[in-house]
């Protein structure tokens, strides 16, 4: 299903946090024989952990179907209890290629997963929609969205964040802005630099005008 994947670590501890890119996903063994093996009846949401609100798991279900009607591709997301041992990119890459998340042909799906007994978590992209979350975008959504709640415990918030931040990215891949809620667009771009390089490109600036008032 996926290339494209960021995990991050949802305690709150004095580790920080990183993006694990993979290039291949070995296969699993044994990891589907427990419940999360099966999709439940809603498809889009699978609260296996039991951790989302009902009004977080509608509004994720709304999305989620309009995105699909509008654009076919797929957004889901899997609450687990336990990894069983499993790496967690490899957990969620095998379980979107078992549920057939995504149309087959243009691999567009995508999966969030959330492993609360591990306290880890991922979103793994399909190639079809590389270009609208790599994996710097992945990796900054869940820091933006979700760690602030997850580190608090409060799962469901931060699920409702990042699954709603996916859908808009997705959006504006497909050109389509209508549905896109603003409550939850990253300001930030590519193409921008961050605030650390902002600064140090005005200090080199500064540098510069320094050596030419000195010699002139």
């Amino acid at each position: 299903m996926a290339r494209t994947s960021s995990e991050r670590l949802t305690s709150n501890t004095s580790r920080k946090s990183s993006a694990l890119i993979l290039a291949t996903s070995a296969p699993l063994r044994g990891v589907f024989t427990t419940r999360p093996g099966c999709l439940t009846n809603d498809f889009f949401v699978n609260d296996f952990a039991n951790v989302i609100s009902d009004s977080d798991e509608m509004g994720m279900l709304s999305k989620g179907a309009t995105l699909f009607k509008n654009t076919g591709a797929q957004v889901v997301v899997v609450t687990v209890d336990s990894l069983e041992g499993v790496a967690v990119n490899d957990y969620a890459l095998q379980l979107g290629n078992k549920w057939g998340v995504g149309k087959q042909k243009e691999d567009t799906g995508i999966v969030l997963l959330l492993s609360v007994g591990d306290r880890k978590t991922t979103i793994q992209v399909g190639y079809g929609l590389e270009g609208a979350v790599n994996d710097a975008k992945a990796g900054r959504i869940l820091d933006t969205y979700a760690l602030p709640y997850f580190t608090v415990d409060n799962f469901s918030t931060g699920l409702m964040g990042a699954y709603s931040a996916l859908v808009n990215e997705v959006y504006t891949e497909f050109g389509i802005t209508g549905n896109i809620d603003e409550e939850y667009i990253s300001h930030q771009s590519e193409e921008k630099a961050s605030p650390i390089e902002i600064i140090g490109m005005m200090a080199v600036i500064v540098i510069i005008i320094i050596i030419f008032i000195k010699n002139p």
